[in-house]
């Protein structure tokens, strides 16, 4: 089955750091710093349950390239508007941002096709949505303050079945994490 991408431009900004947010539909957690700091990384609550979530996490944080996470979570649910076989879905997001402020989105653009030809290579049987979302963002870190952008990327896998929704999620998350590359980023980033 072919994955389908869509992307869109946000107009809406969001402030890095960001307090928890705790109410009856969502259980955000708040920001924490991850750069440099793969055990944290591996113990994000959000990746309890997500092994592929978690190696992203961990292998971002002990990088030291340009992008690192700023946000995440997942979910899983029953969309009745699908047909009977893909009612059951499993999804979430991820927020990158670059700490280089130059990457525009032109560049964010080369660095999504090169994660877009990787989920087009990978989904086989699976079910996907994606969807790539430039943002604008303030970083107000201590040693990072500044305009830039995030990209949000927002995903959805549908199946029969939660099980087969959640290991397709798994294979999704893990495609993303190889389209990561530190060579894919290096490459769209400079080129």
């Amino acid at each position: 089955m072919p994955v389908i991408l869509t992307n869109s431009i946000g107009h809406e900004a969001k402030t890095v750091p960001y307090p928890s947010l705790m109410n009856r539909h969502r259980t955000n957690r708040g920001f924490v710093d991850l750069r440099g700091r793969p055990e944290l990384a591996a113990n994000v609550a959000e990746a309890a349950n997500s092994p592929a979530l978690k190696n992203l996490l961990v292998r971002i944080a002990s990088d030291s390239g340009p992008i690192f996470t700023v946000g995440c979570d997942l979910g899983a649910r029953t969309d009745l508007d699908q047909e009977p076989h893909l009612r059951k879905t499993a999804g979430g997001y991820i927020d990158f941002v670059c700490k280089w402020f130059w990457v525009g989105p032109e560049r964010w653009a080369n660095l999504w096709n090169k994660v877009s030809e990787k989920l087009t290579e990978t989904v086989g049987d699976d079910h996907w949505e994606v969807h790539f979302e430039l943002r604008p963002l303030l970083l107000s870190l201590p040693d990072l303050h500044q305009k830039t952008c995030e990209v949000r990327v927002s995903f959805h896998t549908y199946a029969k079945s939660r099980a087969i929704a959640l290991a397709s999620r798994e294979r999704l998350l893990a495609a993303i994490d190889g389209g990561l590359s530190e060579a894919a980023v290096e490459t769209a980033f400079h080129d």
